[in-house]
């Protein structure tokens, strides 16, 4: 799951169409970037999720950490044709084991991890694996 840090700001500073651009912008971005495997989709607000089946978790953090630098890189545009810069910060979670567990407890573990990243400074992957028994 990614978010985009201070998104509120860039609603504040440049309008609600212009974080609907840059919404649209990350979207192609990453649909552009990240392997075709892959599922990206709008989770809520300025919330996202990707999924990687059958990747393991080596390989899903280098995919996350790739697409938070490329973001970092990217130069996105308001909507009256602005440049301005962004980053994401990114909560990672996969999952091991022979139990079921429910979409709730994985996107709460997620959701965890995406946490650690806001607070430990934004810009950022945070693993937290999730072991069941």
């Amino acid at each position: 799951m990614f978010d985009i840090d201070y998104f509120k700001k860039i609603n504040d500073t440049y309008g609600h169409l212009s974080g609907d651009k840059i919404l649209m912008e990350i979207v192609s971005l990453a649909i552009e970037f990240l392997p075709n495997r892959l599922t990206i989709g709008r989770y809520g607000g300025e919330e996202f999720c990707i999924i990687m089946p059958g990747i393991e978790e080596n390989e899903s953090f280098k995919i996350c950490e790739a697409f938070r630098k490329k973001v970092a890189e990217t130069e996105f545009h308001t909507f009256s044709g602005e440049t301005i810069n962004l980053s994401i910060s990114i909560g990672l979670t996969t999952f091991y084991g022979n139990k079921l567990i429910t979409i709730d407890e994985l996107i709460q573990k997620v959701d965890t991890a995406l946490y650690k990243a806001k607070q430990t400074g934004r810009n950022r992957v945070i693993l937290e694996t999730f072991i069941v028994k």
